[in-house]
């Protein structure tokens, strides 16, 4: 109901809990996908 409102911003969006909260195979994940970005540009 609301798409067409909503701002189309390219990229990739991640969402994780609070660093004190992120295990560790998320951080390596979030990590290596940032290197991989910057790598592409």
């Amino acid at each position: 109901m609301l798409e067409p409102y909503a701002p189309r911003v390219p990229g990739y969006f991640f969402y994780y809990p609070s660093r004190a909260q992120s295990s560790p195979a998320l951080r390596l994940f979030v990590d290596v996908a940032k290197e991989l970005l910057v790598r592409a540009k």
